[in-house]
């Protein structure tokens, strides 16, 4: 049996470094108390002040280089890390020897060679939406 426990880390405070703090500082006490004892994060923020003292395996799921967070507590915390997953070689490469050197490459499942070519001028906009109304 799977138990899942879902937790928000709500924060009243206005100013974004101050939440961050307090969104940190709530985690690592969810993590502390429930004796957790290894971290796999796909977000950096909340997790730079705590990689240093939770083992973290980090997952960067994009391109680096279009990262628009704040690429000083990206290096933060994959400076801390135990090992991080990238999707491809390109993006371990962006980064220096020191944080390519915990890197590891789990590329996505599919061939993309046998992808079709998207061509812009043929291309169709089609938009599909799935919800649910509650």
């Amino acid at each position: 049996m799977i138990f899942v426990e879902y937790y928000y880390l709500n924060t009243n405070k206005s100013n974004s470094f101050f939440k961050l703090i307090d969104r940190s500082k709530k985690l690592y006490k969810i993590l502390k108390d429930n004796e957790i004892k290894i971290v796999i994060s796909f977000v950096v923020n909340e997790m730079v002040l705590i990689s240093k003292n939770v083992p973290t395996i980090f997952s960067l799921r994009i391109d680096p280089k279009k990262y628009n967070g704040s690429k000083l507590l990206r290096y933060i915390a994959y400076m801390h890390a135990k090992k991080i997953v990238f999707q491809t070689g390109d993006a371990m490469n962006y980064f220096g020897k020191k944080i390519s050197s915990k890197g590891i490459v789990i590329p996505n499942p599919i061939i993309t060679d046998e992808l079709p070519l998207w061509q812009k001028d043929k291309a169709k906009k089609i938009f599909i939406t799935a919800c649910r109304l509650s």
